[in-house]
């Protein structure tokens, strides 16, 4: 579907605000209800609230679909369906997380992150851009229903799975919402390192929403790319980003975790830069490969240090706050990137983007030439 509506989207408007506002109504539940959604992954069953989560999700995509197929899509239609569906990502992913270290040791994160954000980026990545554009070509309320169908399977899956360890009733729970928000935010406020990688990870994927938010105006007037096309172009930075999962943990291991963190951005940097001087298919699809080994093997370091350092009973909480830093800015990024490529072109958000991730590599490079980042290696196995 993450294929799909923005070629849905583009068939419905030409007008770059309003494709990029596809990405907006996706990420702005990360701003509004990552807060309160992560005191709820604190005081539930995490395993059940995904359950719920999987249930509703599909419920509401299946609504769509049939909306879609009666003849009554439009681009509003899209962008209520992303908002809600962006409301259950902002739990689920929240909780997804949290569960991890209750599964494994922590010595073994980074290992288990890597393998989980692979199967993760094989689905919604790899099988997924591909598969919408391809269903979208044969229908467009086949992406859609697929998608619905998912959720279920999904919700399935995670019921299936053996229930992780019983946590010990907290006596959080008693407390209102927001002294219970208040205690995340303080314990993240105590700790520097965490808050510059949430800062840093925050104009990361500001960049990152800039440049998905007019992709396909930018494969289609370009590259001259139809909806297959487009598909199979998302899928290189799937490519890109398998090889990230599998890597990350070796080069944390092996190089360390600043000097991950920092080649991860240098390769980020390097991206938009060749994708905005080019037009070449081969050029960018590769520049998207390189993108995804960089945003992953930030992704993997980032989120084990925060796993590691963070305690069980407030990572819902302490998470969700990092979240509303990380991704509160990418409804910014899309906006931004939707105004920037309607009065300077579309290859502008990819200087801008380019011209941001120079300037974070360099403050990565500082902070892990401090040694902060190195005393923080408790997860390399």
């Amino acid at each position: 579907m993450l294929a799909a509506a923005p070629l849905l989207a583009a068939s419905l408007t030409q007008d770059a605000r309003l494709v990029a506002g596809l990405t907006v109504s996706l990420t702005l539940p990360y701003v509004l209800f990552g807060l309160p959604g992560g005191v709820l992954v604190d005081w539930l069953d995490r395993r059940r609230l995904m359950y719920a989560v999987n249930l509703v999700r599909g419920t509401v995509t299946a609504a769509a679909a049939l909306l879609a197929f009666l003849g009554w899509a439009n681009i509003f239609l899209l962008y209520g369906l992303f908002f809600l569906i962006g409301i259950g990502e902002t739990i689920f992913r929240n909780a997804a997380q949290s569960i991890v270290p209750s599964l494994v040791s922590t010595r073994s994160l980074a290992r288990a992150n890597g393998g989980l954000l692979m199967g993760e980026i094989m689905g919604t990545e790899f099988v997924g851009p591909p598969l919408g554009g391809f269903l979208f070509s044969a229908g467009i309320t086949l992406p859609l229903t697929v998608n619905a169908a998912t959720f279920g399977i999904g919700a399935v899956l995670l019921m299936a799975m053996p229930p992780p360890p019983a946590r010990p009733r907290s006596e959080d729970r008693r407390r209102a919402f927001l002294p219970a928000i208040a205690e995340g935010m303080s314990w993240l406020a105590r700790e520097p390192l965490l808050r510059a990688l949430a800062v840093v990870t925050g104009a990361i994927n500001l960049t990152t929403s800039a440049v998905i938010a007019i992709m396909v105006l930018y494969a289609r007037q370009r590259l001259h790319l139809g909806g297959a096309g487009y598909g199979l172009l998302l899928s290189c930075g799937a490519v890109g980003s398998i090889a990230g999962s599998i890597a990350a943990p070796w080069a944390a291991r092996v190089l360390g975790p600043g000097r991950t963190l920092v080649t991860a951005l240098v390769l980020l940097a390097i991206s938009p830069a060749v994708i905005a001087a080019t037009s070449n298919r081969i050029v960018t699809g590769a520049m998207l490969m390189l993108a995804g080994v960089g945003n992953l093997g930030w992704t993997v370091v980032a989120m084990s240090l925060r796993q590691a350092m963070i305690p069980d009973h407030l990572l819902g909480r302490v998470g969700s706050v990092y979240r509303l830093i990380a991704w509160g800015s990418l409804p910014l990024g899309a906006l931004m990137a939707g105004f920037l490529a309607h009065a300077q072109g579309i290859q502008s958000p990819f200087w801008a983007s380019a011209a941001m991730l120079t300037v974070l590599s360099l403050v990565i490079y500082r902070l892990a030439r401090s040694g902060a980042i190195e005393r923080a290696r408790v997860f390399v196995a």
